[in-house]
């Protein structure tokens, strides 16, 4: 439960160290070691201002941040800083409406690839392949980010309460 998966679908492999890393919790594979390579290699690729960027380096990516901030959390990692200046950015990042900002996060690749090729031109939501799809009304985005919010404030699913009936 230590490595790091290549997301092939996804614009960010912190998509792939996040499902590991909640699926190794449920097999309750996670230790106390926080250095292991997942928290590493988060450490590693988030900016100084806190956010993350995603596979094709857009600038700050709310998906890929809000997933390292869930990844952080259930690989509990002793160092907050890290959590704390994330979450500084996707509280500044919020827009007016409520949501937060989207790239271009779901990858269609050309059916010959196996893996990312940096080297391919990649379309932005164009029909055809390879092809990278916008995430439509910031759907995605704003739900990874309220949840990793969430998160940090302490919140678990046993704490959600559904609104009672009218």
């Amino acid at each position: 439960c230590a490595g790091v998966l290549e997301a092939y679908w996804w614009t960010t492999d912190v998509y792939t160290m996040y499902y590991s890393a909640a699926l190794c919790d449920r097999l309750s594979l996670l230790g106390n070691d926080t250095s292991i390579a997942p928290l590493t290699v988060l450490k590693q690729r988030q900016s100084p201002d806190g956010w993350w960027p995603s596979r094709f380096d857009m600038g700050p990516c709310t998906f890929t941040t809000g997933l390292a901030i869930l990844t952080a959390h259930l690989l509990c990692a002793d160092d907050d800083s890290l959590s704390i200046l994330a979450a500084r950015h996707l509280l500044g990042a919020q827009l007016s409406d409520g949501s937060w900002p989207a790239k271009p996060i779901l990858v269609i690749p050309s059916p010959h690839m196996t893996c990312h090729d940096p080297d391919v031109s990649w379309r932005v939501d164009e029909p055809g392949h390879p092809n990278v799809l916008s995430d439509e009304n910031r759907i995605l985005a704003t739900a990874v980010a309220l949840r990793a919010l969430f998160v940090l404030g302490g919140g678990t699913p046993s704490t959600l309460r559904r609104r009672p009936p009218r």
